[in-house]
């Protein structure tokens, strides 16, 4: 199975997205004004670009900084067009590989206004540089895994990785960047998006990596409200650092619990009540380390996700036109690398 199944979304309502991943706060007000923007930009679009022959409108990403060679590094993508009314992705290889074992402490994504996310992977197989490909499809990503979510915060006590950790990115590595654009406009675009690695030669104080729970086996009758679990019995004793949730659009609360495998009660470490749309491109985030609350899971607990949805339409919904995942950063005196538990 492939571990980037769940990053294959599939977009349902006509919208914008907002870039990069929001921090579990009180007021989320910032996706708002982008959709708001964003929704007022394609429109205009659409008065502008009146004939068959419309140029191609600019989302190039635009005034982001570039990485010093003592911070990492600064990739930029090969210039792609995205036919209008596509909702597609682009898998694009930079031009550059780790001569050694280097650690990565934050990738920020820079895209134009209408992209829905940069995700940072590392390919089973060597791959050419340049190569690059639309990567829509299950299929498309069946060698790739992950290597480091984007991490857009300006503070550092809610970034994803705690202070002293950092995810390996080993010599040799191929690095895949996956470009999401919803062009619900009426002309094509040409995207060329930037990526940023901050990484070290130093090793780190703790290595960081992912525990990803994943429901793909999902059927949503038509007005019904459906709820699912799923568990992820954790191998080794380990930290959870950081957590968020994926849902779309019918999605109305999620929660993730560590469940003992004592049979004592069960400890909540993330949970949306209210699920609203725009959480499906800027879900809420928790960040333990920051309030130095970092969750302790013994091998044999197991990590619980549940989601609920309500389908007001007239089909039954299936994956993955919803999904329900739960990511997590995980530190461990015996780390596992990515531990991946999917139906």
């Amino acid at each position: 199975m492939n571990p980037l199944k769940w990053c294959a979304l599939a977009v349902r309502r006509l919208g914008p997205s907002a870039p990069g991943v929001r921090s579990h706060r009180p007021v989320r007000t910032g996706a708002l004004l982008a959709a708001f923007a964003l929704v007022a930009a394609a429109l205009a679009g659409c008065d502008a670009e009146s004939t068959a022959t419309a140029a191609l409108v600019d989302q190039k990403a635009k005034n982001y900084p570039v990485l010093k060679p003592t911070e990492g590094r600064t990739f930029v993508s090969p210039k792609l067009t995205v036919k209008k009314g596509a909702d597609a992705m682009h898998c694009w290889v930079p031009d550059w590989s780790p001569d050694q074992d280097y650690w990565v402490t934050k990738f920020t994504a820079h895209q134009g206004s209408l992209g829905h996310h940069i995700v940072a992977m590392r390919s089973d197989d060597p791959l050419p540089p340049g190569k690059t490909w639309e990567c829509s499809s299950v299929a498309d990503m069946v060698n790739l895994r992950p290597l480091v979510l984007p991490d857009n915060s300006t503070k550092d006590s809610f970034q994803f990785l705690p202070p002293g950790g950092a995810v390996k990115l080993a010599k040799g590595t191929s690095i895949v960047f996956q470009s999401h654009y919803n062009n619900y406009g009426d002309s094509d675009i040409e995207i060329q998006d930037a990526a940023s690695l901050n990484f070290t030669a130093i090793s780190p104080e703790m290595e960081v990596n992912y525990v990803l729970v994943n429901v793909s086996s999902i059927a949503i009758l038509p007005g019904e409200t459906t709820s699912v679990t799923k568990d992820c019995e954790a191998p080794v004793d380990l930290d959870i650092v950081a957590t968020t949730g994926h849902m779309h659009e019918w999605g109305k609360h999620i929660e993730v619990d560590v469940v003992p495998g004592d049979g004592s009660k069960p400890q909540q470490m993330y949970s949306v009540p209210t699920w609203t749309a725009e959480y499906r491109d800027a879900p809420p985030v928790t960040v333990l380390h920051a309030a130095g609350k970092s969750v302790h899971v013994k091998a044999g607990d197991k990590i619980r996700v549940t989601c609920t949805w309500h389908n007001d339409t007239a089909k039954k919904i299936g994956y993955p036109s919803e999904m329900c995942t739960s990511v997590n950063y995980y530190t461990s005196k015996n780390p596992k690398g990515l531990i991946l538990c999917d139906d």
